[in-house]
């Protein structure tokens, strides 16, 4: 044996989330051979979950198979790879500077200590065999679906033929995602042009009732 890879893909619906681990082999005489070693469903959470949190919970599911593995297998890994379908958590991992909510938080710190950023690469859902996971296969789909028992055909190709990462050209995450924890010192300020445009005054002028006021000014903020 020359070289041994994990491939670690990820994958998440609205009922469950799952994971599949994949074993590429490359002999002395350079043939690729890859091979299903494990993978792990789990049901979503009774309450309703967005999709990006589905997502990275897939993701940390994926690093969690890539320890456990690491950990099992006789055959020294050279190199894990991890694949996801979701340019949202891409991001998320290779993010740099802006923080998140608790929830997303928690489960970079998991990812981020058991792999690096540029180990995660974006693959198309149909090339992603962790969609079975988390979709789910009746036992005739499972026995005639190649892709879910030896892998996507890219890894028993060569490394030039690995799919294209378009979520590189996307890295940056927009400041209005909704798991991006705003500034608490951020405040909204009102640019006034006179001294004869009282906007306060204005802006009451045009609620009705103290409860439209009220609503209105929690919708500003």
């Amino acid at each position: 044996m020359k070289l041994a890879e994990l491939h670690n893909f990820a994958d998440a619906s609205q009922i469950t989330y799952g994971a599949a681990s994949y074993l590429r082999l490359v002999d002395v005489e350079n043939k690729v051979h890859c091979t299903f070693l494990t993978g792990k469903s789990r049901l979503a959470h009774l309450k309703p979950m967005t999709v990006p949190r589905l997502e990275l919970s897939a993701a940390v599911l994926a690093v969690q198979l890539d320890k456990m593995l690491k950990e099992e297998l006789d055959v020294p890994v050279a190199h894990s790879t991890f694949w996801s379908d979701s340019t949202c958590v891409l991001q998320y991992i290779r993010n740099q500077s802006k923080r998140f909510h608790t929830f997303v938080a928690n489960r970079l710190t998991v990812i981020h200590e058991n792999s690096e950023p540029h180990q995660w690469r974006h693959v198309s859902f149909e090339l992603n065999p962790a969609d079975d996971a988390s979709r789910g296969l009746t036992v005739d789909e499972m026995i005639l679906n190649k892709q879910w028992l030896s892998g996507p055909q890219f890894l028993k190709e060569e490394k030039e033929f690995l799919p294209l990462d378009y979520s590189l050209q996307h890295q940056e995450l927009p400041d209005d995602d909704q798991e991006v924890k705003r500034d608490p010192n951020y405040q909204c300020q009102i640019l006034m042009r006179g001294d004869d445009c009282n906007v306060l005054s204005r802006f009451i002028e045009r609620c009705s009732s103290w409860e439209r006021l009220k609503r209105t000014v929690a919708w500003l903020l």
